[in-house]
């Protein structure tokens, strides 16, 4: 299932904030019907940037959407709406950062394997 991944976020950036942008991020992306996944089928991380946050450092966001199967009804035209709602909706976080938002699709017979668990929300 997917994995939203936002990297280059600034060290001091607000922990309410960054659970709102996953909250977010998580509707924004099962509101699109062709990928077929409800919100607790979102991964979503921020994971440090040890340069953010330094003098000369501009932030640089850049978003990864991966392990999203590779399914006929996942388009090229949804994959690229996919990008462009994931990318505005950190945008609006961050509204004066530099992003990308780059779509990698997952083929699971490359190799996969998942857990089961009951989902714990925190």
């Amino acid at each position: 299932m997917p994995i939203i991944t936002v990297q280059g976020l600034p060290m001091d950036t607000d922990k309410i904030l960054l659970n709102n942008l996953r909250h977010e991020l998580k509707r924004v992306v099962a509101g699109i019907k062709e990928l077929g996944v409800g919100v607790d089928d979102i991964t979503c991380q921020f994971p440090a940037d040890l340069l953010a946050g330094l003098p000369e450092q501009k932030v640089e966001i850049i978003i990864r959407v991966d392990g999203l199967f590779i399914k006929p009804e996942r388009t090229a035209k949804v994959k690229d709406r996919l990008a462009e709602i994931v990318g505005k909706t950190v945008e609006e976080a961050f509204p004066s950062a530099f992003m990308e938002c780059f779509v990698h699709p997952f083929d699971s017979s490359s190799g996969f394997w998942h857990a089961k668990y009951n989902y714990i929300n925190f």
